[in-house]
């Protein structure tokens, strides 16, 4: 995998994690089939995405970014997570790297 850099969030389907390093990564990736790490995001902080070999994808949207934060918190037993909104993705690394 090219991956350009981590810190980076993991997006698959309706799911989200908080990937620190290439173990975590290749932990995260190796069960998948061919067809999903086709639909694998992958979320850096400066706003860019790539899918599972590093070339650059259309990034999700903010909106879109913010439920799959919150759903997550609200996972880990965080409570208020309504009121959360990301203005840019540099925000979800701050909620999901101190989970």
């Amino acid at each position: 995998m090219a991956i350009k850099s981590y810190p980076l969030l993991l997006v698959l389907d309706q799911s989200i994690e908080f990937i620190e390093d290439e173990k975590a990564l290749r932990d995260a990736t190796h069960l998948l089939d061919d067809a999903s790490l086709k639909r694998l995001i992958l979320v850096y902080p400066n706003d860019c995405c790539s899918n599972v070999h590093g070339a650059p994808v259309q990034c999700i949207d903010l909106k879109y970014l913010t439920e799959l934060v919150q759903q997550y918190l609200v996972d880990e037993g965080q409570c208020c997570v309504s009121k959360i909104q990301l203005s840019n993705t540099q925000q979800a690394f701050d909620l999901l790297g101190l989970s």
